[in-house]
């Protein structure tokens, strides 16, 4: 039984042995790395040694012992590497081994970047046109944020495209508040929603030509002019020129202009009446004129007659229509007839006793016989073909020499004659109402046939 257990303990013994050896290699190799790293390195550098290449590939595997047995190899500065022993990784200590490989000091990989972003820049992907896009935004009502009121028309808009158009927004428009009111002396709801449609580039399609020259223009350069519409009053303006703006389209837009504050289109539109007046004196439409539109036609110098006797009964027509309310207009009227133009007859009828009350009123006037009597001179020189200041010794009374009128000539009418025959015309009142009844009889476009005559200064 000894022996047995003598023999356990033996084989123990030589199965412990190899893992001696181990734990011993072991022990003496975590010494030796603990003594070199806290050896000075000074000494290190010049004084320590390794073992050999032959111990250390003996076997596989490298023995450390005592100083003695590990003499056999130097280590130098540019060799050795010290063992980390916090991060256990190789650290360098030789300042040479960082200059190895050369590099380029200009390298910059900002450089990389910026051409990068040039190539990526000239290969943007396609996308849709913006343009339709904010038109549809700009036509969407809903998306409108300021109201405009004409009257009691609420009209939603886009403030910017009032504002890149009008100076009236531009100015005077308070975009806290988002909301305007326009005065309706001034502006039409119809004229504003056209003008807003055109800042937007929206066509109506159901407004023609004629609509929009004839119907419209009148309203929309009233609002135009307010709203301060540069580009659109220009457009106004010029349409004026289209050969549809006849003589009887002019009075036309002229008796709707009268309620706005457009006193150029007003003149403009007088100006155009030539051969149309004797038509517009026979209707109803002038005898409904207000006394200052009327003084502003007859003093006009191309209103169509065949003499200046037709602008006097003009005059008598529109005050006999009403004389007791429209006496006060009566010098104001006489005032733009041409006395000098009248025949020497006619003013020597009109120095006389009349037989109707208006005419007499007329004639008794004082201020209506000064301009009759300063008149009859000059006619008489006329009538005679001589010039009386040469003749004549004494002074003449001062009085400038009227303008001639754009004479007429209907061959219809009965005292109607050629240019040298105008300053020995005489013919009534009641001759002169025959005549506007042929013209009435005759349709109000019988005007285009009248020929224009050479007045007697030989200008047409």
């Amino acid at each position: 039984m000894a022996d047995l257990l003598s023999k356990e303990k033996k084989a123990e013994a030589a199965d412990e042995s190899p893992k001696l050896g181990i734990d011993s290699l072991a022990e003496n190799l975590a010494a030796a790395l603990t003594s070199i790293c806290n050896y000075d390195r000074s000494k290190l550098f010049d004084s320590t040694v390794l073992p050999s290449r032959e111990n250390k590939e003996h076997n596989g595997l490298t023995s450390i012992g005592s100083s003695e047995e590990s003499s056999e190899v130097s280590i130098t500065k540019d060799s050795i590497e010290s063992f980390d022993s916090e991060v256990h990784c190789l650290i360098s200590n030789s300042k040479g081994d960082l200059h190895l490989l050369p590099l380029d000091e200009d390298f910059s990989a900002l450089k990389v970047i910026s051409e990068d972003k040039k190539r990526l820049l000239g290969k943007n992907p396609m996308k849709l046109d913006i343009e339709p896009r904010l038109l549809k935004l700009l036509h969407d009502s809903d998306k409108c944020c300021y109201l405009v009121f004409v009257g009691k028309y609420k009209f939603r808009c886009h403030l910017a495209v009032l504002q890149a158009h009008s100076k009236y927004f531009l100015h005077k428009a308070n975009p806290d508040k988002l909301v305007s009111h326009l005065p309706m002396e001034h502006i039409t709801p119809p004229a504003f929603h056209m003008i807003y449609n055109w800042m937007l580039g929206i066509k109506n399609e159901k407004t023609t030509k004629k609509d929009c020259l004839c119907r419209r223009i009148v309203e929309t350069i009233s609002a135009v002019k307010f709203l301060c519409v540069d580009e659109l009053h220009e457009h106004c303006w010029s349409s004026l020129n289209a050969p549809e703006i006849a003589e009887n389209v002019a009075f036309a837009l002229f008796q709707e202009a009268v309620r706005f504050d457009i006193p150029k289109f007003l003149t403009m539109m007088l100006a155009r009446i030539c051969k149309f007046f004797l038509t517009l004196v026979a209707s109803r439409e002038f005898l409904e004129l207000d006394g200052d539109i009327v003084c502003q036609l007859l003093a006009m110098h191309n209103v169509g007659v065949n003499n200046e006797i037709e602008i006097f009964m003009s005059a008598l027509r529109w005050l006999a229509h009403s004389w007791p309310e429209r006496q006060p207009h009566m010098v104001k009227l006489m005032h733009c007839v041409r006395f000098g133009l009248l025949p020497p007859l006619f003013l020597r009828f009109l120095q006389n006793e009349q037989q109707t009350k208006v005419l007499q009123c007329i004639s008794q006037n004082a201020e209506v016989q000064e301009m009759i009597n300063k008149a009859f001179v000059y006619a008489s020189t006329e009538l005679f073909g001589c010039d009386l200041k040469k003749r004549l010794s004494f002074r003449l009374p001062d009085c400038d020499l009227p303008e001639q009128r754009k004479w007429i000539y209907d061959k219809e009418c009965s005292y109607h004659h050629e240019s040298n025959f105008m300053h020995r015309q005489f013919f009534t009142y009641a001759e002169f109402l025959k005549y506007l009844k042929s013209l009435q009889e005759k349709g109000p476009n019988y005007w285009q046939q009248l020929p224009v005559l050479r007045d007697i200064r030989g200008a047409v």
